[in-house]
């Protein structure tokens, strides 16, 4: 392949070389951050929380986000500056404009960020320790005909971890032979001569002992030099840990019987309407049984259905996610489906 090629894992035992180095390095999204997926609590609340780890220097912007466990998943953004010894998050709504609801201040060392969080009007703080589940490994390439970014996760904690570290990888080197194939210029080519690019990033929605769940986005593009747009597809990938490893999660693991994706696409369509998804508002997607339910992901209180580029909307309102509570789809669900 022509071009030059970049390829880092932020395995957790080398990355915690470079905290040890750095002491505490800053934070922000990059493509030579440090890139960790960390558990642990605030106060007695569980979270699980999402950092990016820069290493440009000795103070810099600081990113991620989080959510509370026993909450719909709905995450809340970090972001904020760090120095030496001490690392400070202001965090924030998605609202349009965001509202700041609390602060953390603390210290990241050999894999752990602890300290107190404060509350937004400063009258509640609590004691918060998460700790580093997860690395991201990272690739970049560029040649004359592409570009390509790719992100997935390298979990640390056993044959579990391990895994579903080898699925993911899997996936990331066959789509990737794949794609580098589709560019090869055959005379048939409606994009011969255009450049392409190609994003595939992995992140994780949901973390435990018995399960993982990832939500996969992927963006192709043959435009860069021929006015056309690229298109977004998301994909859920949920495993479950068995004795030997790992396997993904299925809709009879979840559902009580076939037809009852029936009762659970009804939620959905009426969450994609009130979002104002442009297929289902103004009637080119007619009922709740046009949806594709292919794509979801989980967490301990409910199903993610996500739906990428033209699934439910033109590509200008972008990619779509419906949240659905298990109490409220109860009785679609296998009765030993239980999300650790």
């Amino acid at each position: 392949m022509a071009g030059r090629a970049r390829s880092r894992l932020f395995v957790l035992t080398a990355a915690l070389v470079v905290l040890a180095f750095l002491g505490t390095p800053a934070l922000r999204a990059g493509p030579d951050d440090l890139h960790f997926y960390l558990t642990g609590h605030v106060g007695e609340a569980n979270v699980q929380v999402d950092l990016a780890l820069g290493t440009g220097g000795l103070a810099a912007q600081a990113r991620g986000s989080y959510f509370y466990v026993a909450s719909t998943g709905r995450r809340l953004n970090l972001r904020g500056t760090n120095t030496p010894g001490s690392l400070h998050l202001t965090e924030f709504t998605e609202d349009d404009p965001p509202k700041s609801t609390g602060q953390w201040k603390g210290e990241f060392r050999a894999g752990r960020f602890t300290g107190t969080w404060r509350s937004g009007d400063g009258r509640r703080s609590l004691p918060f320790e998460v700790a580093v589940t997860a690395g991201y490994s990272s690739e970049t390439a560029s040649a004359p005909r592409h570009t390509i970014g790719l992100c997935w996760p390298v979990f640390t904690n056993g044959a579990f971890g391990r895994a579903v570290t080898a699925e993911v990888e899997k996936s990331v080197r066959a789509d990737k032979a794949d794609f580098l194939d589709t560019i090869k210029d055959p005379a048939d080519d409606v994009f011969a001569g255009k450049r392409y690019g190609w994003d595939d990033d992995w992140r994780i929605e949901y973390y435990t002992d018995g399960l993982i769940s990832l939500r996969r986005y992927c963006d192709k593009d043959a435009g860069q030099a021929g006015g056309n747009h690229g298109v977004a597809r998301i994909e859920g990938h949920t495993y479950l840990k068995t004795s030997t490893g790992a396997r993904l999660l299925t809709e009879t693991d979840i559902l009580r019987r076939p037809e009852s994706w029936e009762g659970v696409a009804e939620p959905v369509y009426e969450e994609l309407r009130r979002q104002g998804a442009q297929y289902v508002a103004d009637g080119q997607i007619r009922s709740a049984s046009d949806l594709s339910l292919s794509q979801l992901t989980v967490n301990r209180t409910g199903i993610t259905f996500h739906f990428g580029s033209y699934a439910v909307a033109a590509y200008q309102q972008g990619t779509f996610a419906a949240f659905i509570p298990f109490r409220d789809i109860q009785a679609c669900l296998h009765p030993k489906f239980k999300v650790p």
